[in-house]
């Protein structure tokens, strides 16, 4: 059931084969979009294939794949960054669910759940892409 597992997970480990197994922040629902996203992005490489364009997409600007110190630093701080937006959004929607007849309530807390959703689903982005060339 995807709400019991929106709201009883907080990170999500897919096993990929071969022995690899690739760490999701979030819940369900952000992890399938991150996939979709992730899915639609390799389906896009093709396309955009150019001979331009090989040294501009290499994973990082010394062509290893491997992160920067400060790549890196980011990641550390989207982690944390991610947990602390979860935590707040999980206040907000409890909050919410508690008390619903407190329309000024309900719509102040509903227009920063709308914001934390956006900032959230970048910041998994971004994580995800820094992950991936971890």
């Amino acid at each position: 059931d995807r709400w019991f597992l929106d709201r009883t997970i907080d990170e999500i480990l897919f096993f990929e084969g071969e022995g690899h197994i690739r760490s999701y922040p979030g819940d369900y629902t952000a992890y399938l979009k991150l996939r979709a996203a992730q899915e639609a992005a390799v389906v896009a490489i093709p396309k955009k294939d150019a001979p331009g364009l090989a040294k501009s997409a290499s994973p990082s600007a010394n062509g290893t794949g491997k992160l920067s110190y400060k790549e890196k630093r980011e990641l550390t701080e989207l982690e944390k960054r991610i947990e602390v937006t979860e935590a707040r959004k999980l206040e907000i929607e409890t909050a919410l669910s508690d008390n619903p007849s407190d329309f000024e309530m309900v719509s102040a807390l509903s227009q920063e759940l709308g914001d934390l959703t956006t900032a959230l689903d970048r910041d998994v982005e971004r994580w995800a892409e820094l992950a991936e060339r971890a």
